[in-house]
């Protein structure tokens, strides 16, 4: 059967199979446009590593020290006698997601990267470690003199694109977004591809 969508199929954006998704497209775009950019480029896919799952730190209501005391000497030692534990099981929640994303390297200037391209995720668009994690990628690289290319291929959660969400909504009506915000010239401008489901991408 032929795929009925030219551009990105919806049922990709399940959040059961997206993980799979957004790795391999992340290397099919690196390697398609390898061969457009060398020699004197190179597209290296990278990874960023966070925690996904209750934010908590672990300070203990009682700690347990040992010391080291001679034979016969006396010490005044407390000694706290417990009941049998009940045993409970109580597994962990918190998971460690990684995200590919990819570096456009130039090598004629000390393997500087010149071009950061993001393939947004489900764990980007909505609250928690994701998007924190991602917020802090996006403005270490706008601060920097590299370009941003993000590439928003999910209809759900939070619009997370550099460019504001007002100056596009009210203008485009659009499934996907794709945004380049260049180093050269005003950060506050941007180039937009708005993509609706059925066009090609």
């Amino acid at each position: 059967m032929a795929m009925i969508f030219p551009g990105m199929d919806p049922y990709l954006e399940d959040p059961s199979l997206w993980p799979g998704v957004h790795s391999r497209l992340v290397v099919y775009i690196a390697d398609a446009l390898q061969s457009q950019i060398r020699p004197r480029y190179f597209a290296a896919v990278e990874e960023r590593v966070f925690v996904e799952g209750p934010d908590r730190e672990i300070i203990p209501d009682v700690s347990l020290r040992r010391e080291w005391r001679p034979v016969g000497e006396s010490a005044g030692v407390a000694v706290l006698a417990l009941d049998d534990p009940e045993v409970i099981s109580a597994p962990e929640t918190s998971i460690e997601v990684h995200e590919s994303y990819i570096n456009i390297i130039d090598r004629h200037s000390g393997e500087k990267v010149v071009t950061v391209i993001e393939v947004l995720s489900p764990g980007n668009k909505s609250a928690g470690p994701g998007r924190i994690s991602y917020e802090l990628k996006q403005k270490e690289v706008r601060e920097s003199d590299a370009h941003l290319v993000e590439i928003d291929l999910l209809r759900a959660g939070e619009h997370m694109l550099a460019v504001p969400k007002w100056a596009v909504r009210n203008r485009f009506k659009y499934d996907y977004l794709i945004s380049v915000n260049r180093a050269k010239g005003n950060r506050a401008d941007f180039e937009i591809y708005p993509r609706s489901l059925r066009s090609r991408l």
